[in-house]
């Protein structure tokens, strides 16, 4: 399964041509809302099921995905890897989730106050700004980041890239993750886009110094907790917080070793 999501991202242009008939936004949206019913139900089996299909019929849309369905591609992708407990992949996808809609939240069924997942997130929230990179604009057609008109993309999480020429169906849909190039075969005055480089190692130093301080935030409350003169009403609250900033300091060390590794591997730097 993870590879077919690799290969997705790196080959949409080439998957586009095997598409037997094109798929519609509505059509592709529906079956993100199949799969995140599974989730709701725990069933890790529909949720593959659901990304499988996903994943082979993406490069087949034929028109723009809307900001809801963008959002809920992506929040579904984070509950795949949260349940294949995969921190560092599912606050990515929880980063693209807020950067869908930045006063989302998740609902307490899904994530309650102290899960895993509801920690994940808030660490999604404190995230780091990266600055955004331009693209050479098309001399023919249209680009969409995560369903909206943009020659803007995303440094630090991953995003929908779709190109649409004036005329015809898209060349290509797709999901492009971090350290990975956005697609250069549509017609542009300018032929190569390059990689991600010194922005993705700065985005993984400062989600590691983000890591450093939620420790700092940890340790402080856990001493704070054990001391004498703490009052007793504020135990619990002390000892949430601590056990929350511990998790949300691995979460967030977890993205940057993954960030670091692939601007690393990639050529990223």
């Amino acid at each position: 399964m993870r590879l077919t999501l690799i290969l997705w991202s790196l080959f949409v242009g080439q998957a586009y041509a095997q598409c037997e008939q094109a798929v519609t936004a509505d059509e592709f949206g529906q079956r993100i809302s199949k799969g995140t019913a599974a989730f709701s139900n725990l069933e890790a089996d529909g949720v593959q099921e659901s990304l499988s299909w996903l994943s082979q019929n993406l490069p087949c849309v034929n028109e723009p995905l809307h900001d809801s369905q963008v959002l809920a591609l992506h929040r579904l992708r984070a509950f795949d890897y949260f349940l294949s407990k995969n921190p560092g992949q599912t606050t990515l996808y929880l980063r693209a989730v807020l950067a869908a809609s930045p006063n989302y939240d998740l609902v307490d069924d899904w994530a309650p106050d102290g899960s895993l997942l509801r920690r994940y997130f808030e660490v999604a929230q404190s995230w780091p700004t990266v600055p955004y990179r331009a693209i050479p604009k098309p001399t023919d057609g249209t680009i969409y980041i995560d369903g909206q008109k943009s020659h803007q993309v995303p440094q630090d999480r991953p995003y929908v890239f779709q190109y649409f020429p004036d005329e015809g169906d898209a060349s290509f849909s797709g999901i492009v993750e971090p350290g990975i190039a956005a697609p250069s075969d549509y017609p542009s005055a300018i032929g190569d886009i390059g990689h991600l480089r010194i922005p993705l190692l700065a985005a993984s130093g400062a989600t590691a110094l983000t890591s450093g301080a939620l420790y700092l935030l940890a340790v402080r409350a856990e001493n704070q907790f054990w001391d004498s003169a703490t009052p007793c009403e504020q135990l619990v609250a002390l000892q949430q917080r601590a056990n929350g900033l511990s998790w949300a300091s691995f979460a967030m060390g977890t993205v940057a070793v993954g960030t670091g590794v692939t601007a690393l591997w990639s050529g990223a730097f």
